[in-house]
């Protein structure tokens, strides 16, 4: 437990240093989409913070999921932190028509491609370390940071194009203003599913998830749980993962068995992964 608070203080350290850099960078070099890009960062650490925080009080493993405690009162207090990032991403969307955009400095780039390299680097040692540690809070940590990275990257079109075309710009606050909502509405749905749902056992629907999971070299499938609400299901599918795997190969593993099995005809609506080392 000591190294997966140590790794998470880590975490929450390089995530300040990244939203300072992004809105730092934005400000200097005059692009709007960066310092967005660093309330999208900042709606991470939060999440981060609350899971770490709540930890040390309850003397427990950190989890982004019920970082208030256990029960379903903190189900709703997180479905009210999500309310609150949607509602940031609002104001976010609605503010960039009223902002002026003028010709983006290129300079940004060098501080991007940092920020970038930055990310990628951390995500690798936090993956090795939430599969060492079987934490399931570094794993969701590591995700965030992979797609930070990936947001980043595409961050980088918006701004170059906005350093001849500003309106590109303004594209890029929109892109990133709607991936902050998505994030809050993702944390709303997550903890109304586990305030609502219920597990179920249903055989034929765990058969069909479990035919649905595509081979690959050194990740292998272990179980599945459902969570039915009403006439939906959300499938919480746990992995083993050899040491070689990499941190991209397992994404792009989890986006397309996520896509086959909401592809199934029965109501699987959101598909999580658990993330555990092969021994």
């Amino acid at each position: 437990m000591k190294e997966e608070r140590k790794m998470v203080v880590t975490s929450l350290f390089i995530n300040a240093l990244v939203i300072f850099a992004k809105i730092f960078s934005g400000l200097v070099f005059g692009s709007y989409t960066l310092i967005v890009g660093g309330y999208y960062t900042l709606c991470n650490f939060t999440s981060d913070f609350l899971g770490f925080s709540s930890s040390l009080v309850r003397g427990r493993k950190a989890s982004k999921k019920e970082p208030f405690g256990y029960g379903k009162l903190p189900m709703y207090a997180m479905s009210s932190y999500g309310l609150i990032i949607v509602l940031v991403g609002l104001f976010v969307l609605i503010k960039a028509f009223f902002l002026k955009y003028d010709y983006i400095d290129l300079r940004i780039i060098l501080p991007i491609m940092v920020i970038v390299f930055s990310l990628f680097v951390f995500a690798k040692i936090l993956f090795k370390k939430g599969k060492d540690e079987q934490s399931e809070m570094l794993m969701d940590i590591t995700h965030d940071t992979y797609f930070d990275g990936i947001i980043s990257v595409i961050g980088i079109f918006f701004i170059v194009l906005g350093s001849f075309m500003p309106i590109f710009d303004l594209l890029g606050v929109i892109f990133v203003s709607l991936l902050i909502i998505n994030k809050g509405i993702k944390i709303i749905v997550d903890n109304i599913l586990l305030v609502k749902g219920q597990n179920d056992l249903n055989k034929k629907i765990i058969k069909a998830v479990e035919s649905s999971m595509k081979e690959c070299d050194g990740i292998y499938y272990s179980n599945c749980n459902l969570i039915n609400v009403r006439n939906y299901y959300k499938a919480v599918v746990e992995v083993l993962v050899d040491d070689e795997v990499i941190l991209s190969d397992l994404i792009m593993w989890e986006e397309y068995v996520k896509g086959k099995i909401k592809s199934l005809k029965f109501g699987i609506k959101m598909v999580d992964f658990l993330i555990y080392k092969n021994f």
